[in-house]
C-alpha cells in the first residue's frame, strides 16, 4: 500500500511517543488506492490507524486492558 508519509524520526519514551513526519504531496496521495478527494481526511485516518495499532500493540505485550487511573 502507498504510504501518506514518511517518518524522518520518532522517540519511544514510557508513557508516550514523539513522530517527526513529513506528508507526501497532493498529487502523490491522490494516487493512493484509499483516496476520496479529501487529502487532509486521508492523512488523518492513516496516522489514527498508525497509533491505534501502536497502542494495542503496547497494551497486548503488557497485557492491559480499559482505561487506567493516574
Amino acid at each position: 500500500m502507498t504510504s501518506v508519509c514518511d517518518t524522518l524520526a520518532y522517540y519511544l519514551m514510557p508513557n508516550h511517543i514523539h513522530f517527526l513526519l513529513k506528508t507526501h504531496s497532493e498529487e502523490v496521495i491522490k494516487k493512493h488506492p484509499k483516496y476520496e478527494l479529501d487529502f487532509h481526511k486521508l492523512v488523518m485516518q492513516q496516522l489514527s490507524n498508525l497509533l491505534n495499532s501502536y497502542a494495542k500493540a503496547c497494551n497486548k505485550k503488557y497485557q492491559r486492558r480499559g482505561a487506567t487511573l493516574g
